[in-house]
């Protein structure tokens, strides 16, 4: 039996924010993307022995429909539909079998269902055997249901198949060690598709795919960033902190794995012991969801634990221990009119916060907000490559759609100007220190940077002529992935801004 597992992309005319595509040209690579997302892999590796597996990510590669393949999966987030559902009919249209599965398709299964021969709900540990089973004797179901709302504990979930994967073509490893989250946001499907109990992987388990990571997945060519993919790595302190101490800090002296990045609420920046240990693993970047600076925003997204007046004590907490905070904020929220957008990235260049997830509001199936917009006939269209979390979908209550996505855009060329970042990165990331790059490396990057000097770009002109002392100032502890995605970042600014011409077709 030969098994075709598929990742659709959304559109690659578009960039998206975190699909580091300006670093991955950058660095060298022909085609490159942030991370392979860990559902395929994940059912590669419950797959049994003696089938025939073949991993195709779009994103990095074309899909091949003349392929000799039994059965074609295809995971579905909803930004990805609608490409989805293209690529299974095309399949089905050359008489192959398809099942689909993820979060959308387990939120839609009956829209999912005209465009596959089987629907697969829900996670796949525990399950996914029987799927194999019956497509061998020739009774593959057309919708598999889990058999109860008990969700699979993590200890049955197995070791992603990373050696199926194009792995030099990703800037990323992604890891996950627990499912679930306490949290019931208004925003998020988490709690739906994955349940409000946490589950988790042993220490021994993480130790086990962090040497796996490093057999199959990390080249000499560029370092990658390890993500840590859990909803909010620190929802269980007791847990945390045996997974610190029992896996993440002796693997970080085994293979220095410092540079990690993971996702926290809030409250992280309260617990020093906490981030202490954070710190001995070689956590580099927390991703806090801060989502709105206005109490009444987040009293309608149900983010009860976040206190805006405790936002900035919060940061420089967590920058007391050497780790950065990447901060992820939401705009078009019910509270949210006109006057958010400045407000935002006043907050933002106060706190020289150099990252920033910068989203709008999207109504995703199967969360509270889809089901109360829906029913208020607020969504303005099913186009499901929009559900982004970069176009408008839903009618804003005090504001436009027009003012909305103008504002969108208007506060990433604010944030993302090279101007702004640049002393964010000399005066409050990089420290006063040795530098320890080789001669070599200054002149090869310095070379590399000269190629990106444009006559229609003079924000990056400045940024790169104000960049090169640096490079070469001995008493300066500076990272260069941090100057290359502040390029990547004007990048996607950028791009968006192009879109501004389109912006007048809008409602208003």
């Amino acid at each position: 039996m030969k098994l075709l597992l598929i990742v659709p992309c959304k559109n690659r005319g578009e960039r998206e924010f975190f699909d580091f595509r300006f670093v991955a040209e950058f660095i060298g690579m022909k085609r490159g993307f942030w991370g392979m997302p860990l559902a395929i892999p994940t059912v590669a590796a419950l797959t049994p022995r003696g089938v025939d597996i073949r991993i195709v990510d779009e994103n990095i590669e074309e899909i091949p429909f003349d392929c000799d393949c039994d059965l074609v999966g295809i995971t579905v987030m909803t930004l990805q539909a609608t490409r989805a559902y293209e690529i299974a009919d095309e399949f089905r249209r050359r008489g192959k079998k398809v099942i689909l599965g993820g979060v959308h398709v387990s939120m839609l299964q009956d829209e999912a269902a005209a465009h596959a021969d089987s629907v697969f709900v829900g996670e796949a540990e525990g399950r996914w055997n029987e799927v194999i089973e019956n497509f061998k004797n020739g009774s593959l179901k057309p919708l598999y249901l889990p058999a109860t709302q008990e969700k699979p504990e993590l200890s049955t979930s197995p070791v992603p198949r990373r050696d199926l994967l194009k792995n030099e073509f990703y800037v990323a490893n992604l890891m996950q060690t627990s499912r679930g989250c306490p949290f019931d946001c208004d925003f998020c499907s988490v709690q739906d598709f994955l349940g409000s109990r946490m589950r988790y992987k042993s220490p021994a388990q993480v130790r086990e795919e962090i040497h796996d990571i490093y057999r199959s997945a990390v080249h000499d060519n560029y370092i990658k960033q390890l993500f840590l993919t859990d909803d909010n790595l620190v929802g269980n302190r007791a847990r945390i902190k045996e997974m610190l101490t029992e896996a993440l800090i002796p693997m970080n002296r085994e293979y220095d794995i410092s540079g990690w990045t993971c996702q926290c609420s809030v409250n992280v920046g309260r617990d020093l012991e906490l981030l202490q240990l954070m710190k001995e693993a070689g956590c580099q970047h927390i991703f806090i969801g801060f989502e709105s600076l206005s109490p009444e925003s987040l009293k309608g997204l149900s983010k009860g634990i976040n206190k805006v007046e405790q936002y900035g004590e919060a940061i420089n907490t967590i920058r007391s221990f050497g780790i950065d905070v990447i901060g992820s904020f939401i705009l078009g929220n019910d509270a949210d009119d006109a006057s958010s957008f400045p407000r935002l990235v006043e907050f933002i260049h106060e706190n020289s916060l150099l990252d920033n997830l910068i989203n709008i509001l999207v109504p995703f199936p199967g969360t509270q907000l889809f089901a109360r917009m829906k029913a208020e006939g607020r969504i303005i269209h099913y186009d499901w490559s929009k559900f982004d979390l970069g176009h408008v979908v839903f009618r804003p209550k005090r504001m436009s759609i027009r003012e909305l996505e103008e504002g969108y855009i208007w506060v990433h060329e604010q944030v993302y100007k090279l101007s702004n970042l640049y002393p964010k990165l000399r005066y409050r990331i990089w420290k006063p220190g040795r530098n320890r790059m080789s001669t070599a490396l200054k002149f090869k990057f310095t070379a590399r940077m000269l190629t990106y000097l444009s006559a229609l770009d003079w924000d990056r002109n400045r940024f790169i002529f104000r960049i090169m002392p640096d490079v070469f100032n001995p008493n300066l502890d500076m990272q260069l992935s941090n100057v290359v995605n502040c390029m990547d970042h004007q990048d996607f600014a950028r791009k968006l801004g192009a879109r501004r011409k389109k912006i007048h077709l809008l409602p208003e």
